[in-house]
C-alpha cells in the first residue's frame, strides 16, 4: 500500500493499494471479454468504443463529397462515441472547492438518471462544471450520450444531461444548471488527439522517450507525424517531414480517404496501445493501481469494440488487419499455416496482453516489459504484410489505379520507421518503390529490403509468410515466404509450381476469435457484395478500373455480406443511416 490517492471511483482514499490489491477488488465485477480471448479486470468499454469514431469517419469518406470530408474531419478532431463530457453553467458559484472525480447524477433528456463524475476540479466561486459521463459495463450500450463532431443523424441526446435542471455533486450539494445540449457536449478521446498528444505522452514524459515512437520521430521529423499526414490526406495536400514524405495534392479523393482512414489504424492506434502498455509499466514500478487499467485499455485500443465480445466482428483497428492479412500469407490459425480464421499473430498477441496482465497484478513489472517488447513486435507483422501486398499488387499483378498506390505508400509510411531504424538503405528502397511517387516499383527490391531487417525488427520469416494465391493453391511466383533461422518447415508450392487444380487445404480451427471454415475456399466469387438489400448493384470490376465510392473494395478480393447488418450503438431512426454507411464504407475493410 502506498501513499493517498483518487481510485478508480474517483473518491479520495487514505491509502493507495497496489495493483494486486485493485485487481482482487474487481474481480468482483464481470466485464465482456474483449475479441473473444481477453478478460479485462477494469471498464474499458469506452476506450474501446473509439473504433466507432473512424467506422463513422469511413462512412462520411464513402461520401466522396466536400461535406461528407468536412464531417470525417470534425469526427477525427472531435470525436463522438468515447470520452463524453458535459460541460454545464451554473446559475449561482459553488460554495467550496469540488475535486475532480467527485460523483455526479442529475436527470437525462428521456427522464432517467444521468450519471457521471467531475472532470476538473472546480475551484471555489466557479459557475461551470465539466462532467464526465460513466460509461456502461455492456459494450454495446457504453453510452447514451454521443455528440462531439458526429452529424445530426448519428447523434444521441436522450442519454445526456437535460438541457436544464439540476445536478447532485456527491458531498457537495444541488445546482441548478442550463447548457446546450449540442454544443456542450465534447469528447475527451479523439483519434487525433492520440498522435496530437505524442510528444506529451511518448517523448516527454518521465519515462520516455519511448522506443518504438522515437523511431518514427526520428524519421519523419515530427512529433504528430501521424496528425500531419490525416490532415494532408483530407485537404488534398503534401506532406513537410524530413524524409518520408506523402505527396497527395493529385490525388483523388477516393485515394485520400485510403490514406486517412489507415492513418487512424495503423499510425494513430498502433503507436498508442504502445503507449498505454508503456504507461501500465510505469505504473507497475511506481505501484499504481492504474496500471492495470492503462494495460487494459491497451487491449482495448488494439482490438476496438466491433470485434465483439466473442471475436466475431470486424473491426478497423489493428486486430481487424490481422486477421486480413493473414488470410492473403497464409499465416491463419494457431500453427500460421490456414487462410481464414484468427490470425496466429493476433492470438500470440492476445496471449501475451493476458500474460502482461498477469504479470503486472504480481508486480513482476520487468517481465511486463518482456511482454509489451513482444506485442509491439508482432504488431508489426501485419503492417509488413500489408506493405509488400501493395506493392505486389502494383509491381507483379500490374494493377495501375491509383487507390493501390495510395494504400501502397500509407502501408509502407507506417512501418518503414523501424526498417530505418535497422538501416537506412533498406528503408530508402521501401520508400521509393512504395511511396506516393513511386511510378515503377519492383516488388523484389522491396521484399529482400524488408527480409534483411527482418532479425533486427524482431520478426521472423515465419512470422511473415507469403503472399497466396488461393485460387492457385500455392504462394505467388516470388513472393514466397522467405527462410530465416526460425524457418526450416516445408513451404507450400507456388502458384507457378502448382497443378492446374487449385489446392485447398483445411485450415487449423483458431482457438479464440473468429472460426475457420471447413474449407479455404471463398463460397462467393471474392469480386461481389451482395447490396440487393439496399437497391445497390452487384457488379465485377478488371483489376485496372479505377474503383468508384462503391460499398466495397472489390480490388481486395473480400465478400462482405450486410444484408442483416447494422452499425453497433447506433438506435431507432439512425439506423438506416447506420445501415448505409456500413455499405458505403467498405473501401475501407481490406
Amino acid at each position: 500500500m502506498a501513499g493517498g490517492r483518487v481510485d478508480f471511483s474517483g473518491t479520495v482514499v487514505g491509502m493507495m493499494p497496489s495493483p494486486k490489491d485493485v485487481v482482487a477488488t474487481q474481480r468482483q465485477l464481470s466485464y465482456e471479454r474483449i475479441a473473444g480471448s481477453y478478460e479485462p479486470v477494469t471498464r474499458v468499454t469506452d476506450a474501446a468504443a473509439l473504433d466507432l469514431d473512424l467506422f463513422d469517419i469511413s462512412g462520411q469518406l464513402a461520401l466522396m463529397t466536400n461535406d461528407g470530408f468536412a464531417v470525417a474531419q470534425a469526427i477525427y478532431q472531435k470525436g463522438g462515441n468515447s470520452m463524453s463530457i458535459a460541460r454545464i453553467v451554473l446559475y449561482e458559484p459553488l460554495p467550496a472547492n469540488i475535486p475532480k472525480g467527485s460523483p455526479v447524477e442529475g436527470t437525462d433528456a428521456s427522464g432517467g438518471a444521468a450519471l457521471g463524475t467531475m472532470y476538473y476540479d472546480a475551484p471555489l466561486g466557479s459557475t461551470e462544471l465539466s462532467v464526465l459521463y460513466t460509461p456502461s459495463d455492456i459494450q454495446a450500450q457504453h453510452l447514451s450520450c454521443r455528440v462531439g463532431g458526429l452529424p445530426s443523424q448519428s447523434q444521441m441526446l436522450d442519454g445526456c444531461f437535460a438541457p436544464t435542471g439540476s445536478v447532485t455533486v456527491e458531498g457537495y450539494g444541488t445546482f441548478q444548471y442550463v447548457y446546450n445540449t449540442v454544443v456542450d457536449n465534447t469528447n475527451g478521446r479523439t483519434i487525433q488527439g492520440l498522435s496530437t498528444s505524442a510528444q506529451q505522452k511518448m517523448y516527454h514524459c518521465s519515462a520516455c522517450p519511448y522506443p518504438e515512437y522515437q523511431k518514427f520521430y526520428e524519421y519523419y521529423g515530427a512529433f504528430d507525424y501521424a496528425n500531419e499526414i490525416v490532415l494532408a490526406a483530407l485537404a488534398g495536400n503534401s506532406t513537410s517531414f524530413s524524409r518520408g514524405n506523402l505527396a497527395m495534392a493529385s490525388y483523388s479523393r477516393i485515394s485520400r480517404s485510403e490514406v486517412a482512414k489507415k492513418a487512424m489504424s495503423s499510425m494513430h492506434v498502433f503507436m498508442y496501445v504502445i503507449r498505454q502498455m508503456e504507461h501500465a509499466i510505469s505504473g507497475c514500478r511506481e505501484d499504481d493501481p492504474d496500471a492495470v487499467h492503462a494495460w487494459d485499455e491497451a487491449v482495448a485500443y488494439y482490438a476496438g469494440s466491433l470485434e465483439g465480445s466473442d471475436g466475431s466482428g470486424t473491426g478497423v483497428f489493428p486486430y481487424s488487419l490481422a486477421d486480413k492479412r493473414c488470410a492473403n500469407f497464409q499465416t491463419c490459425g494457431v500453427d500460421g499455416n490456414a487462410t481464414a480464421g484468427t490470425s496466429r499473430i493476433n492470438d500470440e498477441v492476445m496471449k501475451e496482453f493476458t500474460i502482461g496482465a498477469f504479470h503486472i497484478m504480481e508486480g513482476r513489472c520487468e517481465s511486463v516489459l518482456a511482454s509489451k517488447t513482444s506485442v509491439a513486435r508482432r504488431m508489426t507483422v501485419p503492417l509488413v504484410q500489408s506493405a509488400l501486398r501493395y506493392v505486389h499488387r502494383r509491381s507483379a499483378l500490374g494493377v495501375t489505379h491509383e487507390k493501390t498506390l495510395a494504400q501502397s505508400a500509407i502501408f509502407a509510411a507506417s512501418v518503414v520507421p523501424f526498417v530505418h531504424a535497422c538501416s537506412e538503405e533498406d528503408a530508402q528502397i521501401i520508400y521509393v518503390h512504395s511511396g506516393t511517387q513511386s511510378a515503377d516499383p519492383f516488388y523484389g527490391e522491396v521484399k529482400a529490403a524488408f527480409e534483411r531487417n527482418y532479425d533486427c525488427m524482431g520478426i521472423t520469416c515465419e512470422d511473415v509468410g507469403g503472399l497466396f494465391d488461393e485460387f492457385a493453391g500455392g504462394y505467388f511466383q516470388g513472393a514466397e515466404p522467405c527462410r530465416g533461422k526460425a524457418d526450416d518447415a516445408e513451404q507450400p508450392p507456388t502458384a507457378a509450381a502448382s497443378s492446374s487444380a487449385p489446392v485447398s487445404s483445411a485450415p487449423t480451427p483458431a482457438p479464440t476469435g473468429k472460426a475457420a471454415p471447413a474449407t479455404t475456399a471463398p463460397t462467393k466469387s471474392p469480386f461481389f457484395i451482395d447490396t440487393s438489400f439496399a437497391g445497390g448493384r452487384n457488379e465485377t470490376l478488371s483489376p485496372t478500373t479505377e474503383p468508384s465510392a462503391a460499398p466495397y473494395n472489390k480490388d481486395d478480393g473480400d465478400y462482405i455480406d450486410f444484408s442483416a447488418g447494422n452499425r453497433p450503438g447506433h438506435y431507432g431512426a439512425s439506423r438506416r443511416f447506420a445501415i448505409a454507411l456500413v455499405v458505403l464504407t467498405m473501401s475501407y475493410f481490406i
